[in-house]
């Protein structure tokens, strides 16, 4: 028997301003929390094993384009709706902000 899982709720952008003027290189200990993202028709969806930590924040970024959405949980799923081309992936957790070598395009 195989199960389906639905996702009842969206993330919404974030209105934290998070200024990524000092990151220069990819961070790898963000590794640490075994990120994993997902890319489907009409979602964007990050997993991560962030143990219930508070201020955590995906940060998509292309140039005049910059979109903060707070994960609360450990799977966070984003529409694609307000998003259109090749985004860099940020992710703060606390204070530390990690430049992954990962990007989206949509």
């Amino acid at each position: 028997t195989s199960q389906k899982y639905t996702i009842t709720s969206k993330t919404k952008q974030s209105q934290k301003k998070i200024f990524l003027l000092n990151i220069k290189k990819i961070d790898s200990q963000y590794k640490e929390y075994n990120i994993e993202y997902t890319l489907t028709e009409d979602n964007f969806i990050i997993k991560g094993n962030f143990n219930n930590k508070k201020n955590i924040y995906l940060i998509l970024d292309k140039f005049l384009d910059k979109k903060i959405y707070q994960l609360n949980k450990d799977t966070t799923s984003i529409n694609l709706k307000d998003l259109k081309g090749k985004y860099s992936i940020y992710i703060k957790i606390n204070n530390n902000i990690y430049k992954t070598d990962k990007y989206i395009k949509i």
